[in-house]
């Protein structure tokens, strides 16, 4: 297990990724997203990325009331990289995803407590990688 972790390590840092930069992000995720995700070149923006990896919400609204649910579609590998990043940022004060959480408004749902964080974290991804 540990010479697999470390030819991964390897591996991610010989392919000249700046993810591991990001907090809560080590090998392994990196590793998933940059093999799930390929170029993130190719994603004209934050929102096509979140599009592509689930973290975006869809509206499921009937009639005047307007509602949001999280998304079961998008790339699952790449969903869950974000949301244990997000994770990761939240249980450590000072970190972006940490700071996004205290200053954005009181989730109201249990949708907005799991969404808003790793949407934040893809955002964070695409940034670091040099994307839109």
């Amino acid at each position: 297990m540990q010479a697999a972790r470390a030819e991964l390590a390897a591996t991610v840092q010989a392919s000249g990724t700046s993810l591991t930069a990001i907090f809560g992000v080590g090998p392994v995720i990196a590793a998933t997203l940059i093999g799930e995700a390929g170029d993130i070149a190719r994603f004209a923006s934050r929102d096509a990325f979140a599009a592509y990896n689930g973290t975006a919400p869809v509206e499921v609204s009937s009639g005047r009331r307007k509602i949001l649910r999280l998304s079961r579609r998008g790339n699952r590998r790449i969903n869950h990289g974000a949301h244990m990043t997000a994770f990761t940022q939240i249980r450590y004060p000072g970190t972006e995803g940490r700071t996004y959480f205290e200053l954005s408004a009181p989730p109201t749902s249990a949708i907005k407590i799991f969404s808003a964080p790793a949407r934040a974290a893809a955002g964070i991804v695409i940034h670091w990688s040099g994307g839109a």
